[in-house]
C-alpha cells in the first residue's frame, strides 16, 4: 500500500509524518519512506510498497537517456542489475539510480584508461561532466 499521510499498514492518518523509516503509533508496524519515479512525490508504503517502488525506479532508470548513452559504450542490463546489487550489498540499502549510473560511468572510464584509448576517455568524462551538471553537482572527473 502507498500514501502520502496514512499509516500504509491499518490506514490511520497520520498527524506528523516522519522523513525516514519509522514504526506507526498506532499499529507498531513499519512505515517506509520513498520517492515515487513517476512524480518523484515522497510516499510512506509497507514493505511491499518499498519492492513495487524499487522495480518503477529500476524500469525508469533503463529506460531513461543516460542508460541509452551508457548502452552506447556495452553497458547491459545485466550490468546495470549487477551494479544494483553490488552497491546494496556495500551500503545496506538500495542505491539511487544515479549512483548506479556514476558507478557504471566509472568502469567504463577506468577500461578506456586501460585500453590507452584517449578518444573515448575524453568522450566518458564530458558525458560525466555533463551528468553532475544536470544533478546540479560541480566538479571533473579529471
Amino acid at each position: 500500500m502507498i500514501s502520502i499521510n496514512k499509516c500504509p499498514n491499518c490506514g490511520k492518518k497520520l498527524e506528523r509524518v516522519s522523513g525516514k523509516t519509522t514504526n506507526c503509533i498506532y499499529c507498531d508496524k513499519r512505515i517506509y519512506v520513498r520517492i515515487r519515479a513517476k512524480d518523484e512525490k515522497r510516499v510512506l508504503v509497507d514493505l511491499a510498497g518499498v519492492k513495487q517502488i524499487d522495480d518503477e525506479w529500476i524500469k525508469y532508470a533503463l529506460q531513461s537517456n543516460w542508460f541509452k548513452v551508457l548502452k552506447h559504450f556495452g553497458i547491459t542490463e545485466k550490468d546495470y542489475m549487477n551494479m544494483h546489487d553490488n552497491l546494496t550489498k556495500k551500503w545496506g540499502f538500495n542505491p539511487r539510480h544515479t549512483d548506479i549510473f556514476w558507478g557504471l560511468f566509472n568502469n567504463i572510464l577506468i577500461n578506456s584508461f586501460k585500453e590507452g584509448d584517449a578518444k573515448k576517455t575524453k568522450l566518458i568524462q564530458e558525458y560525466m561532466e555533463k551528468f553532475n551538471s544536470e544533478r546540479g553537482k560541480s566538479g571533473g572527473t579529471k
